[in-house]
């Protein structure tokens, strides 16, 4: 069996904007009992065509505050009219095609040194009007 260390496997996803598709979608709870999202976006890196699987955790609170923003997001891609509150089923995202936004952030306190990748803006896909 081969093992590496955490930080030979770290390698964040690289910044910028990414047509994706939605592969996987699950709950997760912390252990004080908050859920959150846990989505699988798939895409292309331009520049070496390797498949990049990024997982992002997503708090399912509607809104425009940064960290909260991307659910609304994901929301609208299947229910374009969003509601204050209510339910959906996270399943109806799969196989989703979306454009992602992923930024890069420095890490801080015993994550100092490294750079983390985030999803900041999730849209649907923009349709050639030719």
């Amino acid at each position: 069996m081969q093992y590496t260390t955490s930080e030979q496997q770290f390698k964040p996803a690289p910044e910028g904007t990414f047509q994706a598709k939605i592969t996987d979608v699950s709950e997760w709870s912390n252990p004080n009992g908050q859920n959150k999202l846990i989505v699988e976006f798939t895409f292309n890196n331009p520049d070496t065509l390797d498949e990049i699987k990024k997982k992002e955790f997503v708090n399912p609170v509607i809104s425009q505050g940064d960290g909260f923003r991307v659910f609304a997001d994901l929301i609208s891609l299947v229910h374009p009219d969003i509601e204050p509150e209510g339910e959906f089923n996270e399943k109806e995202l799969l196989n989703k095609e979306c454009e992602i936004t992923i930024k890069h952030t420095e890490g801080k306190g015993r994550h100092e040194g490294k750079v983390f990748s985030n999803v900041v803006m999730v849209l649907p896909v923009k349709k050639n009007t030719k």
